[in-house]
């Protein structure tokens, strides 16, 4: 059950971080690129909807490792969780 925590703990933080990275850069996208056609930066937003789709497990699992390494290693070792 511990497990299923961590993996659960990571994917929201990854989805969040996913997310607001994917947010920011689509948003700088559509700004930068008003003159190019509708089609062009519509396909581009799925492209990056995908990506991040696809990344969100990838990370999940990063950030999973990262918290049972915290959580095995005392409370004292705050600072290399963010090594």
């Amino acid at each position: 059950m511990m497990i299923l925590q961590f993996y659960l703990k990571g994917l929201l933080i990854s989805a969040i971080f996913v997310l607001l990275v994917g947010g920011f850069y689509a948003f700088t996208y559509l700004v930068r690129n008003t003159k190019k056609p509708w089609a062009e930066r519509r396909n581009r937003i799925f492209d990056l909807i995908l990506v991040g789709i696809l990344t969100t497990p990838i990370l999940s699992f990063a950030v999973f490792r990262r918290s049972c390494n915290f959580k095995n290693s005392g409370p004292m070792n705050l600072i290399y969780f963010f090594k």
